[in-house]
């Protein structure tokens, strides 16, 4: 289907979100050299939330000037890992309930109606998911371990919070429930993009590997590298994918032995190597 046709398609729904009221929310946005993906997520947080909170980590681009001309409050911390960091940005929120996005992400309109039509009451969830339609390179991935995607974004500050994990954090709560509509997610631009972050996140998940000292062995990293490619592209379908199931699968692959490389290289080495895991 050409965009054209997609915009036609979603035209209703676009006129039905711009016609709710905004709700009381307060969209949670954490940042770093965002300057490309800030603006269109504000603007897309805008549709349902009353504030826009963005918390940003050392940018070095455009991206707090950005969010703050279109009405954002910012502020900045240092990084110490994204759970520690939603936490902190959860309490600069006034507001109870909070929609969190990635700087790379978009309510889509079918998402907009379904917040507008939530139960959003203290007899309710504590938090709400959607589904994730993960774009790569432009295109949908269907397999791979992408789709389904459900993330709890949407939560009560008061009775949800997020863990502390410096990577692949998560809302801590038992009463969720899942809503229509789905967060559209333009993941990575380039396979380089999506090699370069897959290296920082193996960083992140060796540090927060170390602080819990999980045991492993010589063939760990071998091991688990090669059970996440064999997972994710004929378990998870990712052949289906073409070319670009395969670039995932492979990265992916990779990711997972640098992670259990790197924390065997933190057991074995000096002060020297734990300071840049920091």
């Amino acid at each position: 289907m050409t965009t054209d046709l997609w915009a036609i398609f979603f035209l209703p729904f676009r006129m039905v979100a711009a016609a709710m009221p905004v709700k009381e929310l307060t969209g949670l946005i954490i940042t770093r050299n965002e300057e490309k993906h800030i603006a269109s997520c504000i603007r897309s947080l805008q549709q349902v939330c009353s504030r826009i909170v963005v918390l940003d980590s050392g940018s070095t681009d455009l991206t707090r000037k950005i969010a703050a001309s279109l009405g954002a409050e910012v502020h900045v911390r240092d990084f110490d890992g994204f759970g520690r960091q939603k936490c902190h940005g959860s309490e600069l929120c006034a507001t109870e309930w909070i929609l969190n996005l990635d700087a790379d992400e978009r309510v889509s309109p079918e998402m907009a109606a379904a917040i507008a039509g939530a139960d959003l009451s203290p007899q309710g969830p504590a938090a709400f998911g959607f589904r994730r339609r993960n774009l790569f390179c432009g295109r949908q991935i269907r397999h791979c371990g992408w789709s389904p995607d459900i993330c709890y974004r949407l939560y009560s500050r008061s009775r949800a919070r997020w863990s502390d994990s410096s990577v692949h954090e998560r809302l801590e709560t038992r009463e969720t429930a899942v809503l229509p509509g789905d967060i559209v997610h333009y993941a990575y631009e380039s396979l380089e993009a999506f090699l370069a972050k897959q290296n920082r996140y193996s960083t992140l998940a060796a540090g927060e590997m170390l602080r819990h000292r999980r045991q492993i062995s010589r063939c760990s990293a071998a091991f688990h590298g090669a059970h996440m490619f064999v997972s994710r592209y004929l378990f998870r379908l990712g052949f289906l994918d073409g070319t670009d199931g395969l670039s995932i699968c492979l990265i992916q692959a990779v990711y997972s032995y640098l992670k259990y490389a790197k924390y065997y290289e933190l057991l074995r080495g000096s002060e020297e190597i734990w300071d840049r895991y920091q």
